[in-house]
């Protein structure tokens, strides 16, 4: 029988000698499921779960058919067979969110960019109407056009 001996056992009865030992089947991910029965012997899965029912414990399918099993996939819902990290973080490539969109170059990504197709990294907005000085015509509120106004800083003077 395959597997270690976990104990052996002598027993006299009158008459008849009877030894017993008992084997245990090798379990190398510690689930209490035998290998040899394990549908993923190489990660605890105690309730064997199967989902697709193709014989492959749940804890160990490719999930995305890139050839990378569980628990080694480090993108499980998206194919990524070079497992391409380049953060370090854990998490493949495929998985992490795009790089945010900074159309003007100026630092600030567009979603939070108050001037988004001009640069301006200081972000100032003078009247507080939530679009930057830099692409404001109005900086004032004041009506008259920036290039129009003696004081386009300041709606008291125009």
């Amino acid at each position: 029988m395959k597997g270690k001996i976990l104990k052996s056992f002598v027993f006299l009865i009158p008459f008849l000698l009877v030894s017993l030992t008992v084997f245990a089947a090798e379990d190398r991910d510690g689930d209490i499921v035998p290998d040899d029965v394990d549908n993923c012997a190489t990660v605890a899965n105690l309730d064997q779960s199967d989902a697709d029912f193709d014989g492959v414990g749940d804890a160990c399918e490719d999930l995305d058919g890139d050839g990378v099993q569980l628990p080694e996939d480090n993108c499980p819902a998206v194919p990524n067979p070079e497992q391409t990290d380049t953060d370090g973080d854990g998490e493949g490539d495929a998985c992490e969110p795009p790089p945010p969109v900074d159309t003007d170059g100026d630092g600030i990504p567009d979603d939070g960019d108050n001037c988004p197709n001009t640069p301006n990294a200081e972000q100032k907005d003078v009247d507080g109407d939530d679009l930057g000085d830099a692409c404001d015509l109005d900086n004032d509120d004041d009506g008259v056009p920036d290039p129009q106004d003696a004081s386009p800083q300041d709606s008291s003077e125009s």
